[in-house]
């Protein structure tokens, strides 16, 4: 999933060109082996990293899958991207951090719950979850009973991630402004490829009306509010800040391979805000 947004912060139109290019990517699991295997099973500390191809890091530093770059569990040598796992072993640098990113290119809410299933046995301490622009890319006009059901399904998953482990953090991510990703990559020439991809055609076809941008993104922001009311009942898990979804985004913050997906930089960028407003900021 885009990065645009309102005012100063845009819906990190994290333009997630997911089911155009990525469907059926391979999920990636790792665990970093820094102690002897005794002390792991006493000591390790696990993060899951749910979601679409924002979270694989698609079209970020290179065509297809980038995990290493992925804002969630990056750990790419080069620096560019200092994800939430990176951070986690600065924070918990007495513990072994494991990562799981199980997120997949093209994913909705509704597919959620079989990446739940992949974290089974592993008892996760630390679950990212980002979701929905490929839900809001297909909803229609008269979406109400399609925002529900996401809804549903996000609760759902989110229920099933507490069953793993009652005492999980889950840091659920709103779904980024992708008015913003409209208009910033309208200024960089990006609607020849979006014409010709047709992706996300509802928002950035070149058929489409302001006004019926603008009531896509008036789509988004209720089923971010419907993301706020999921934080709110299960508070004591799951933390949930609008933020990301207001940030204005740069050119910079795009692919350049796609006009969609966050670029190495907005990868880190995704990775800094939510951390900011996330669990263990000020660490």
């Amino acid at each position: 999933m885009l990065f645009l947004a309102v005012g100063r912060f845009v819906r990190p139109v994290f333009f997630w060109w997911s089911a155009f290019m990525v469907a059926g990517l391979p999920a990636f699991s790792a665990a970093e082996q820094t102690a002897e295997p005794e002390q792991q099973v006493r000591n390790n500390f696990v993060m899951g990293a749910l979601g679409d191809s924002i979270t694989s890091g698609v079209n970020s530093t290179g065509w297809g899958s980038q995990i290493e770059h992925s804002w969630a569990t990056g750990n790419h040598s080069d620096g560019q991207v200092v994800s939430h796992f990176m951070r986690l072993k600065n924070t918990f640098q007495d513990r072994v951090i494991e990562r799981h990113n199980v997120a997949r290119g093209g994913a909705k809410a509704s597919g959620l719950a079989s990446q739940v299933r992949d974290l089974a046995g592993l008892q996760p301490d630390y679950v990212s979850v980002l979701i929905g622009a490929n839900d809001a890319c297909g909803w229609s006009e008269d979406s109400s009973s399609q925002i529900s059901g996401f809804k549903n399904s996000v609760a759902t998953a989110m229920t099933g991630l507490i069953d793993l482990n009652p005492d999980v953090k889950i840091l659920l991510l709103p779904i980024p402004n992708m008015y913003g990703l409209w208009e910033v990559g309208s200024g960089m020439s990006c609607q020849w490829l979006w014409d010709l991809t047709g992706i996300c055609s509802p928002l950035l076809s070149s058929a489409r009306t302001r006004a019926e941008r603008q009531a896509f993104q008036a789509r988004v922001d209720r089923a971010n509010l419907k993301l706020q009311e999921v934080a709110d009942e299960y508070s004591e898990n799951i933390m949930f800040d609008l933020s990301l979804a207001q940030y204005q985004f740069s050119a910079e913050h795009i692919s350049r391979l796609d006009c969609f997906h966050p670029s190495g930089q907005g990868q880190n960028l995704v990775a800094e805000l939510s951390w900011e407003t996330g669990w263990f900021a000020g660490q």
